[in-house]
């Protein structure tokens, strides 16, 4: 393997080809430079420097011989952009013996070399060079996420933050005050306004007995917070989800758990005589006290063993299975990359043998490859995406450079079939809300949804949002909405997010079904999403209108699907404006 090196060695004042430039690492199939998609097809990635102009593949059946000779196939990689200093090459091959060996042929224009496990060579012989291997692959080795993540929008709700309902009544609950009114009967009066919103994937923050007003510190997974409802309401809540042929996905702590749990409680009365002593990070001191981990140095949340196989089970047994058959669709599992493989490819079989088509999302703000794999996530929080939009809309520079590295390093990292079941977002509860991000700019608010909206996987629209909803760091984007606000920038925001969902739905080119390419553009950025149809998507990140030239046939235009406008070749576009071209064909553009 070659590993990550600073950029800045990979540059060369010459243009000799630069050798440490090169990279690709192979890992079986799991990793981002080789991937299976679900068709069985193989996709190879391999980066160099900048000098580089074609790399080809060359590859075959490691078996495949005739007259002593490997027979092998060669076929062009295609460059898919900059990388920090870097070129990605890529390409998608057919594997019908499910197994390949391969090596690649780099040229600068001056020189070919040979890329293979002994790195970089001149005319060796083929027979003897040592190739990366592409190991015969089983079906069950392949990422296959369910369809419908593919095509859902999720709308993420804090529940006791969201709506109390019109009967409401104050239940047994923690920190109950003028904004803990919120109920699963709040959320079920909101779902024709969430359905009519374009709205398909109900995400809810926790719902278990807690401690606080986050019930991120569970006291009872096997119970809904009574300020909330009941299991009934739950179970209603479920079945209106259902009806209106959306899905279900809850959040819930695994990794720890209030110091109020009884769980806890046992192993404070008992020590190592407790029998979940083994179930949390404690070390039980010769004097009798307790050294425990927690959750980010809380001292009120222990941190749970995950590798504690009873652990795993009570998890599986009283928590997943249950609440599952209650009508969850799909768990968002908090701090996912501090639960243990075993834990997570254990509750992933079970969540399969309940529901097939049951989906499991982590919570992980750094690079997941690892993580999304058959056995255990399909897809996380995709916090990479949030950082390119966000970065890109908010800098005073908007530089369209930075923001194609940046996705480009994003499609870089993860298999297509990886960015399809993560879920796309731009704030959370965790974070501050777009609009404070955007210090009010709604022109930036709505570039950035657009972005996040047209780019793969399941975009995420944080409850509020589509009210014009304010609110700095954790907790002040945590607040109760003003429901009875219906000024002109919440008809606004509302609309708006209505015709993106829209778009999103009606065009799965925008989505996970269509290709991502980068068109060639000095003035703004642009890029095609294709698939049964052609989009040429066009963004102005910049505080001025600009007279652009689109690279497409002269003489026609072409409708733009956000406004229905009829565009030329030759036009201005708005600051932080943005337009979606169909360029199917003929049919779509009138001359």
């Amino acid at each position: 393997m070659r590993y990550f090196r600073k950029y800045k060695d990979w540059l060369k004042e010459d243009n000799t080809l630069n050798e440490q430039a090169i990279e690709h690492i192979n890992s079986r199939y799991r990793c981002s430079d080789v991937y299976i998609t679900p068709d069985r097809r193989v996709g190879i990635r391999i980066r160099t420097g900048c000098e580089v102009n074609e790399v080809y593949l060359v590859y075959h059946d490691p078996y495949a011989y005739q007259d002593g000779r490997w027979v092998c196939q060669r076929t062009p990689m295609t460059c898919t952009g900059g990388l920090r200093g870097r070129k990605l090459f890529a390409c998608e091959i057919s594997c019908p013996t499910r197994r390949i060996k391969y090596f690649f042929i780099l040229k600068d224009g001056k020189e070919e070399l040979q890329y293979s496990e002994m790195g970089i060579t001149r005319g060796y012989d083929v027979m003897y060079l040592p190739c990366f291997f592409v190991p015969y692959i089983y079906d069950e080795e392949i990422l296959n996420v369910p369809s419908w993540i593919k095509k859902t929008i999720w709308y993420q709700i804090m529940p006791i933050r969201f709506y109390a309902g019109d009967d409401f009544q104050n239940g047994e609950g923690a920190e109950t005050d003028g904004e803990n009114r919120g109920t699963l009967k709040g959320i079920i009066q909101k779902l024709p306004y969430l359905q009519k919103l374009g709205i398909n994937g109900i995400y809810l923050n926790p719902v278990f007995q807690a401690a606080s007003y986050h019930k991120y510190d569970v006291t009872n997974y096997e119970k809904i917070d009574g300020h909330l409802g009941s299991r009934e309401d739950f179970i209603c809540m479920c079945r209106e989800i259902h009806k209106r042929k959306m899905h279900l996905m809850l959040d819930v702590s695994l990794t720890h758990c209030s110091d109020q749990n009884p769980l806890w409680q046992d192993v404070l009365r008992n020590g190592r005589q407790s029998r979940y002593y083994s179930w949390f990070r404690v070390e039980c001191k010769s004097d009798g006290t307790l050294d425990y981990e927690t959750f980010a140095f809380e001292h009120g949340m222990p941190k749970f063993n995950t590798e504690n196989p009873e652990l795993t089970a009570y998890f599986a047994d009283r928590v997943i299975v249950p609440w599952m058959k209650a009508g969850v669709d799909a768990w968002r599992f908090d701090v996912a990359d501090e639960i243990s493989d075993q834990m997570l490819q254990h509750l992933k079989a079970v969540m399969r043998s309940v529901d097939p088509q049951s989906v499991m999302i982590g919570e992980i703000w750094h690079n997941a490859t690892e993580w999304i794999r058959p056995e255990e996530l399909d897809g996380v929080t995709n916090y990479a995406l949030s950082r390119a939009i966000l970065s890109f809309v908010a800098s005073p520079e908007h530089s369209a450079d930075v923001y194609r590295s940046a996705v480009n390093d994003i499609l870089g990292s993860y298999s297509p079939e990886q960015l399809k079941g993560c879920a796309g977002l731009l704030d959370s509860h965790d974070t501050p809300r777009i609009r404070t991000i955007f210090k009010d700019d709604i022109r930036k608010i709505k570039l950035a949804l657009f972005l996040m909206m047209t780019f793969y996987g399941a975009p995420t629209i944080y409850y509020g949002t589509e009210r014009y909803m304010a609110g700095g760091a954790d907790p002040d984007c945590r607040h109760y909405p003003d429901w009875n606000d219906d000024s002109p920038r919440v008809r606004e925001m509302t609309d708006f997010v209505r015709l993106l969902a829209s778009m999103r739905t009606e065009y799965q080119e925008l989505a996970n079904e269509g290709s991502f390419d980068w068109r060639d553009s000095r003035e703004i950025l642009i890029f095609e999403r294709s698939a049964s149809k052609r989009l040429l998507i066009a963004v102005n990140c910049s505080e001025e209108e600009k007279y652009i030239h689109l690279p497409l046939p002269a003489g026609r235009q072409y409708r733009n699907v956000v406004n229905g406008d009829m565009v030329d070749t030759e036009t201005r576009i708005e600051a932080f404006g943005f337009m979606v071209l169909d360029i199917t064909s003929s049919e779509t553009a009138v001359g």
